[in-house]
């Protein structure tokens, strides 16, 4: 699977004159940008994307660089977020805290009163024993993935 982000910074260097030239416009090696558009592997086996400084320079430098059919948030879903945090689909850049939060939020203000007991009771328990975040995860997300299917029932709020 191509990471999206990564062929965004492949369009934008082919819009602007090469690695070299948008290396040097932001301040940056240009080896940098042509690890991560030849998939070069870090250590971990993932290939080099395209981090926060980074994209904060391409940011700053070429404003609507990345396209926002990609990085809307109301393009990220609770589904994909669930899918990065079982591992079972890997991205060279995860969906940031900036985009994840308010589909978690929406899906949280959503719950139903005996949901939102259930997850409220694991994250209490929380704080102090971070050995319990894989128990409180699972029931979070059961709750969250069911609540879509009440409100088109009905049943929810």
């Amino acid at each position: 699977m191509n990471d999206p982000i990564v062929e965004s910074l492949r369009r934008l260097v082919a819009q602007h004159g090469g690695a070299v030239a948008v290396a040097d416009k932001i301040g940056v090696n240009d080896q940098t940008i042509y690890q991560i558009l030849k998939g070069i592997k870090l250590p971990s086996g993932r290939p080099k994307g395209v981090g926060p400084a980074l994209r904060a320079k391409l940011d700053e430098h070429y404003p609507g660089w990345l396209d926002t059919a990609i990085t809307g948030t109301s393009h990220v879903t609770l589904g994909a977020i669930q899918q990065v945090a079982e591992g079972s689909v890997h991205y060279a850049v995860s969906p940031s805290l900036a985009q994840a939060l308010p589909v978690v939020l929406d899906a949280i203000a959503a719950l139903t009163p005996t949901g939102w007991s259930m997850v409220r009771g694991g994250l209490d328990g929380l704080p102090g024993h971070p050995e319990m975040r894989d128990d409180v995860l699972g029931p979070l997300l059961a709750a969250l993935e069911a609540e879509p299917m009440r409100r088109k029932q009905g049943n929810g709020r």
